[in-house]
């Protein structure tokens, strides 16, 4: 099996475009009469269990599983000054295979939410960053499955720092989410990139190269080559911001 085959459509990491997909679909979504959500996790890639990764790669992708065997199945031992710490928990930082065995604990969620709640007009996750949109209802629905059936696989919810998104709040299912939820009204951001007004998208972008671009020149500025300098100006600085 190809990762496309098995986790589109509902995670679009592995697919060209993917994260620009979600961002068009929030903009084609955000005038009508429902509400959206933004989901984050606690320390979401060091807390995913192994043992849920190790069983689903076997089923899965079997034909790596030895590899993943060989890298997970025995705790790894961190070193800190004189103490030792054991990794029980989570993908590997810097392991290429991190987001991959990350985004395979995470399918179990996201195929649970797809068949419970299958009327959201969207329902999206580019790694952690997972996005509803649809009936109030309907999204309380996929928000509840992800605070009961997450911590099971290692995914927490980070409560004060999820999002709703509505025009009104005046919908009676609005209180029955969490209080401490942060609510936007129209203006937000989603994997890096704002939705809302014109005058709030050219403020979001403004204030982030008013932000970045005196960092970006003053490092040019270090580099004992002009010519490197310029080249980077030119054909990279974008990437930047």
């Amino acid at each position: 099996m190809k990762p496309n085959e098995y986790f589109l459509p509902f995670q679009c990491v592995c697919a060209q475009g993917g994260a620009e997909a979600v961002v068009h679909a929030w903009r084609s979504l955000i005038d009508f009469d429902a509400i959206g959500f933004k989901t984050d996790f606690i320390n979401a890639f060091n807390s995913v269990q192994r043992n849920i990764f190790l069983q689903e790669c076997a089923q899965k992708f079997p034909q790596i599983y030895k590899w993943v065997y060989f890298c997970y199945s025995q705790h790894s031992i961190l070193f800190f000054g004189d103490y030792t710490i054991s990794s029980e928990a989570g993908v590997q930082q810097g392991d290429p295979l991190g987001p991959f065995l990350f985004c395979l604990v995470l399918q179990k969620l996201v195929l649970k939410i797809s068949v419970q709640v299958p009327n959201l007009r969207l329902h999206s996750w580019y790694m952690d960053d997972g996005s509803f949109f649809g009936d109030s209802r309907d999204v309380l629905k996929a928000w509840n499955i992800v605070k009961d059936e997450g911590p099971a696989l290692g995914l927490f919810p980070n409560v004060s720092k999820c999002e709703l998104i509505s025009p009104s709040f005046s919908s009676s299912a609005i209180h029955e989410f969490e209080p401490e939820l942060k609510k936007e009204a129209m203006n937000m951001e989603i994997l890096g990139s704002p939705i809302g007004s014109k005058e709030f998208c050219e403020s979001f972008l403004q204030d982030k190269i008013n932000k970045k671009l005196p960092i970006l020149l003053e490092n040019l500025t270090r580099l004992d080559n002009p010519q490197a300098s310029y080249l980077i100006l030119l054909f990279c600085a974008s990437f930047f911001f």
